[in-house]
């Protein structure tokens, strides 16, 4: 039987093919940075490539993370996904999920966010971008939810955890974008998240009036006809004042009241007589105490609440006086008002001295005043 011998030259062929087959394996699962040549007096492999590889360090004073070699990120990264690759990536925080941003209550001057942790642990900070013009200016959210132009971070307990909090100081009628970032230590810091937007709206005080038996629409010119006036019993105007008040105001709106007269006035008397309006209980059969006055009805609100003055927020034959000097009637309790609504009665008397006459009559003017 003959034996073959192979020269050595083709011994090393034969090793060079295999460890070149097995540097191309690899450098497809494992992108290299560093390349060199290794060799020895019996082969040479070419365009040999090592892998990356990494460490941490520490003494008391320092740590570092050490690399040899790093990824290339655009091999790790598609349209849908990215791999973190090598231990500096590894030990950044994850990027925060998109947050929620409200508004609530149709807010001028503020929205109201919730943010998405990403699943970081809980002594991870993070930092919340805002803009109101598609980030071509971008500013960031305070610890005092006021916006400043300083990045500042806080955990997400800090931030209001999953109640949120609300970011103040903004510009009515106008849409914002906010997107957050996390970090946990040095060098550790995320990607921004998905962004997330919102919208104020415009200040705005809405006030109507109406008249009328029950509460409906009604137009200018308002008059309520109180009918003949007798001393013998207190007359209540059968058309009752209707005020419609709606507003976003952050502190609330007042509505006041006041009159032209001081009263009922007649022209017609010789010399002019008023019946005077005085805050008082009406009384019948008086020689010369004849009066005047409003009294509230029922004040309703879908959303807010009233304050009604205590001088008209009374009952039975007691009414508050109207002057020609503003007097408060209700405010909403320094709180915006929705579908706010209140009922204004009119009570009269007459005395047995008060002149016969039949154009008695007084204008009664209301304001509504909101402080945004």
């Amino acid at each position: 039987m003959k034996k073959k011998f192979f020269p050595k030259y083709g011994q090393n062929l034969r090793l060079l093919r295999a460890l070149t087959v097995l540097t191309i394996f690899f450098s497809l699962v494992l992108p290299p940075s560093i390349q060199a040549e290794m060799e020895s007096p019996n082969y040479r492999i070419e365009g040999e490539e090592v892998a990356p590889a990494g460490q941490a360090e520490a003494s008391s004073n320092y740590s570092v993370w050490e690399t040899i070699g790093h990824w290339v990120s655009d091999t790790l990264q598609g349209i849908n996904y990215m791999v973190k690759g090598g231990p500096v990536e590894q030990i950044q925080a994850n990027v925060p999920g998109q947050p929620a941003f409200t508004n609530e209550a149709q807010w001028y001057n503020k929205l109201k966010f919730i943010i998405n942790n990403g699943e970081n642990p809980t002594d991870a900070t993070l930092a919340i971008a805002i803009t109101d013009d598609d980030w071509v200016t971008i500013r960031y959210i305070q610890a005092d939810d006021t916006i400043g132009d300083s990045m500042v971070w806080q955990t997400y307990t800090n931030w209001g955890g999953a109640s949120g909090e609300i970011v103040t100081g903004l510009a009515p009628g106008t849409a914002y974008k906010i997107k957050v970032k996390a970090e946990r230590g040095d060098f550790t810091e995320s990607a921004f998240g998905p962004e997330a937007q919102a919208q104020t709206v415009e200040a705005q005080i809405t006030f109507d009036l109406d008249t009328g038996p029950t509460h409906g629409d009604s137009d200018a010119p308002y008059n309520i006809d109180l009918g003949e006036l007798n001393f013998s019993s207190i007359t209540t105007a059968g058309d009752r004042i209707y005020l419609d008040l709606e507003t976003n105001a952050e502190e609330g709106a007042v509505i006041q009241i006041k009159d032209a007269n001081n009263g009922l006035k007649s022209a017609a008397s010789d010399p002019d007589y008023t019946i005077q309006s005085a805050s008082e209980e009406l009384q019948v059969s008086q020689n010369t105490n004849d009066g005047y006055g409003l009294q509230n009805g029922s004040w309703s609100a879908s959303s807010g609440s009233w304050t009604e003055s205590g001088t008209f927020n009374l009952s039975g034959n007691n009414v508050g006086e109207v002057s020609t000097a503003w007097n408060e009637l209700a405010n909403t309790t320094s709180d915006p008002i929705f579908g706010g609504s209140g009922e204004i009665y009119i009570l009269a008397v007459a005395a047995k001295a008060t002149p016969a006459e039949d154009d008695y009559s007084d204008t009664v003017t209301f304001r509504a005043t909101a402080t945004f």
